[in-house]
């Protein structure tokens, strides 16, 4: 499995294990690049198909989501053994975990998602925003993927997304993981899993990137080219430069940079999952898409469609040196004397770090802080809770005074204090004052885009708004927020559907 990082979280891409074998005939190529209606052609009938033919007709009806026809074809397969009756197993746990799921399409019918009735139907229209313009940027970049509607599936929790994408829990928990891209579809867990949410809007176009190669090159293309590739472009649907990446990413790779910890890209040809530890699957992605991002620099944005197909392709030679001139090692090391030249900006000391900031609920955030400054903090929240705004802003302001550097929950909980006190501004020059990008925890966020709101300021507030609801869909007060602004900026079939979802928690 291979893995990459939004910000505290990873999503990733798996070849698939419980399908069929390298591709050695014009079926194994179609069913490896998910084109089952090329697949389809060359079968024989179901009806006479022998055993492997039976193997390829359900992983097929798998790939298609017919869930029920690929159970009853390989259950047909006499006493199945290995890949078979993996894949056998992995469709009745299929089965079994999203009985019960309702679906959602898309206007034109691209994309159809299937989640858990309840709050999870809040994740639904932003994850087909980000899916919708990712398949336009995509089908810019490597070509439109075969019309056939594109499933997402969001799982309730880990255990759901491990079983759905056939992974051991404890390896997506170990690593990060949150999204997968295999079978011919995306899965992710849903936002709810983590106290603070995680990007899952990026994670669906970074899966949406993952899926664009393997309809183009099928499922064995390099894992540090599938990482590279997705992790660069998966912010380009929200009109992002490619190769943007997270503040906390930029941090852990500034720090590994001055440190001399950096890991050697030509080195990464296993899934990252093996790397460990989170931090360092962090660090190989942030050092990826820096790579495809030099890789883009010196030999222009079509190297990666061209790479894709050359390295799809068995045979003599080595792709690198054909497309670009050198093999991995060579380009590796030229990209890490690059990166020691051209500097990455210095990050602040002592600012807490958000691989832990976005797992933790804030009990356990406050509990990390100094006895002092989390004594200040839980009054500050007690007083909160009783709606004593000004009160509650003065003992944050005493926890604030009490730190080195700013910490971005205390910052956040000031900021929220004033805006709640109707102090917009105050609350404004707080965060400004703090230096932390919105990015690095998710309150930050929230509390920028409703002091803007207030401010009446509706286009300065929205893309913070959107940055957080694209992490954090269960929040009425932002949908407030959103409707508000979309009111002002004309657009009223926006600010209804922001008045509704605001509305399903009453």
């Amino acid at each position: 499995m291979n893995t990459t990082t939004t910000g505290a979280f990873l999503v990733g891409i798996a070849v698939s294990a419980a399908g069929v074998p390298a591709p050695a005939d014009p079926v194994d190529d179609a069913l490896a690049r998910w084109d089952t209606a090329a697949a389809r052609r060359s079968l024989p009938p179901v009806e006479t198909a022998d055993a492997a033919a039976l193997h390829r007709w359900g992983l097929l009806f798998f790939l298609e989501g017919d869930y029920p026809k690929a159970e009853e074809v390989l259950a047909r397969i006499p006493s199945p053994r290995g890949r078979a009756a993996a894949l056998l197993r992995l469709v009745r746990e299929t089965r079994s975990r999203v009985r019960g799921f309702v679906q959602a399409s898309s206007p034109g019918g691209r994309f159809l998602v299937s989640f858990a009735p309840g709050p999870d139907e809040m994740v639904v229209p932003y994850l087909l925003e980000a899916a919708e313009a990712a398949y336009e940027d995509l089908s810019a970049r490597f070509g439109p993927p075969p019309a056939q509607p594109i499933r997402i599936e969001v799982a309730p929790g880990l255990d759901a997304l491990a079983a759905l994408a056939g992974f051991e829990e404890e390896a997506l928990r170990a690593s990060g993981t949150v999204a997968v891209c295999r079978h011919r579809k995306v899965m992710l867990v849903s936002p709810a899993e983590f106290p603070h949410g995680y990007p899952y809007a990026d994670a669906v176009a970074h899966e949406m990137v993952h899926f664009f190669l393997i309809v183009r090159a099928g499922e064995d293309l390099p894992v540090w080219f599938q990482e590279a590739t997705a992790k660069y472009l998966e912010t380009a649907w929200r009109g992002e430069a490619p190769g943007t990446l997270s503040s906390g990413l930029k941090a852990l790779l500034a720090r590994a940079l001055a440190e001399g910890r950096l890991l050697p890209i030509h080195t990464l040809t296993s899934p990252l999952t093996s790397l460990g530890r989170a931090e360092d699957v962090a660090l190989a992605y942030a050092e990826l898409s820096s790579f495809a991002g030099f890789l883009v620099r010196n030999h222009g944005p079509e190297v990666l469609p061209r790479l894709a197909v050359r390295l799809s392709r068995p045979g003599p030679g080595d792709p690198l040196t054909e497309v670009v001139g050198q093999p991995l090692k060579a380009l590796a090391d030229a990209w890490a004397r690059d990166l020691t030249t051209a500097g990455i900006p210095a990050v602040q000391r002592g600012i807490a770090d958000p691989l832990v900031l976005w797992r933790e609920p804030d009990d356990s955030i406050r509990a990390g802080l100094p006895d002092r400054v989390a004594d200040r903090v839980r009054l500050g929240d007690l007083l909160r809770s009783e709606g004593r705004m000004e009160a509650a802003a003065a003992r944050y302001r005493e926890a604030r005074d009490a730190l080195p550097t700013a910490h971005p929950l205390v910052t956040s909980r000031l900021a929220a204090a004033l805006v709640d006190s109707g102090r917009p501004a105050e609350a404004l020059a707080e965060l400004d004052r703090s230096g932390l990008a919105g990015d690095w925890f998710p309150p930050l966020d929230r509390e920028r885009g409703r002091a803007l709101v207030l401010l009446d300021r509706p286009r300065e507030a929205l893309p913070s708004l959107l940055s957080f609801v694209r992490t954090n869909p269960y929040d009425p007060a932002v949908h407030e927020g959103l409707a508000r602004v979309w009111d002002a900026l004309g657009h009223p079939s926006l600010a209804e559907r922001e008045r509704r979802l605001a509305r399903f928690w009453r």
